[in-house]
């Protein structure tokens, strides 16, 4: 059995697929001469092995020639002897179908530059042995494949406890995927791993990490530690940053104000207060302080009988207080000092003889007779004259009220 891929036609008929190689230049074939139609061969698969009257699997892996050339047409050529014209009459031959079968093996397999030791193409699994930590994370896999149709990825594991890496050749053929994957493993060798870790940070107004002073929110910055295998730690900083607040407090009070249990009794701007905000940094609040005065007058007075002072009437000495608001809103309170004279009034009866003259004033007649005047205390005061005809006679009478 003989398999032959090329790209080869026939120039009259492109629907007949002529042989490749043939010993010159057959009719139909495109191309004067035999090297010129070898040219055009891609691959070639031979079996001589047919040894058997029952139906037989047989295999036939294809050599390539060319591996720059697409293939078009395969042409299959069966017979019952591999030598030429070495048949013998009744010799039959009995074919079910052809499969073919991709080529997804690797023809090479290169660590950091070096070829894999013990690399075969037809086994899949490879123990590399002892790496470093650090070779590991720098870890460089290339392959190569057998056929130019395939192609191969290479995929690391993500994690360096068991390590390893996969390298999938996938043929490319339009119509079914057909791959196969090579796995190496590693060993990371005994000594120093890096470790990473996150320091998780909450401040306010700034935040001070290894010297380095923050004002803002990150999580760039990174520090390396020795861990407690004397290894590198690398320990990144994720950092937050609330900010502190302020705020002001306006107060008018009288006389005094009393705010965070301190008492003012004159107006300030100065003190403050820190509270925490939402964000649990500090805010801090000032106090701006007005305090007005209350005031205090008096009102000294001298009146007679009574005095009437904010509405109400007085008619005795004392002491009486009133309490009003001034201009700044404070209480402002008056103190009345008040005197109360009593006028004094005077009765007198006299008896004369044809006339009589009392306070300047000349009566010739008996009857009654009143004199005003202001006595020794600036009161109104009421003399009262009796007079009559005959014996004189005079009476004083003490002071009555009004």
């Amino acid at each position: 059995m003989k398999l032959v891929l090329h790209n080869n036609v026939a120039a009259s008929n492109n629907a007949i697929c002529q042989d490749p190689n043939p010993s010159g230049n057959d009719n139909g074939v495109v191309g004067t001469s035999a090297a010129d139609n070898q040219a055009k061969v891609v691959a070639t698969a031979t079996n001589s092995s047919i040894s058997s009257t029952s139906w037989t699997q047989i295999k036939a892996p294809f050599v390539y020639t060319s591996n720059n050339t697409t293939p078009s047409y395969m042409l299959v050529t069966l017979s019952t002897n591999a030598t030429a014209g070495g048949g013998s009459a009744g010799d039959w031959v009995l074919f079910d179908d052809i499969v073919l079968i991709y080529n997804t093996r690797l023809a090479s397999i290169t660590v950091n530059n070096s070829a894999l030791a013990g690399f075969n193409p037809n086994t899949n699994t490879y123990n590399y042995g002892e790496i470093s930590a650090t070779d590991l994370a720098s870890l460089d896999i290339s392959a190569s494949c057998q056929s130019a149709h395939a192609s191969a990825s290479v995929t690391h594991s993500p994690t360096v406890h068991a390590p390893y890496a996969t390298i999938r050749v996938e043929h490319l053929n339009q119509e079914t995927t057909v791959y196969r994957d090579y796995t190496i493993n590693f060993t990371i060798v005994a000594g120093c791993e890096t470790t990473y870790g996150v320091d998780e940070k909450t401040a306010c107004g700034s935040y001070t990490w290894h010297g380095t002073t923050y004002t803002e929110s990150t999580n760039t910055p990174t520090y390396t530690l020795q861990n407690v295998a004397g290894c590198d730690s690398i320990v990144t900083l994720h950092l937050t940053i609330n900010q502190p607040t302020t705020g002001d407090t306006n107060a008018v009070a009288c006389g005094s104000y009393t705010w965070h249990g301190t008492t003012y009794t004159a107006s300030t701007d100065e003190p403050t207060y820190t509270l925490q905000n939402a964000a649990g940094c500090d805010s801090i609040v000032t106090l701006h302080l007005t305090i007005n005065q209350p005031t205090t007058g008096d009102t000294n007075a001298v009146a007679c009988g009574n005095f009437v002072w904010n509405g109400n009437t007085y008619n005795q000495s004392g002491e009486y207080s009133k309490t009003v608001t001034n201009t700044a809103g404070c209480d402002s309170t008056v103190t009345l000092h008040l005197t109360i004279n009593n006028p004094l009034h005077a009765s007198e009866t006299k008896s004369a003889c044809g006339s009589y003259t009392w306070n300047g004033t000349t009566y010739s007649q008996s009857g009654n007779y009143t004199y005003s005047h202001q006595d020794a205390n600036g009161c109104t005061q009421g003399d009262r004259l009796e007079e009559r005809r005959g014996r004189a006679k005079r009476r004083a009478r003490g002071a009555a009220g009004r």
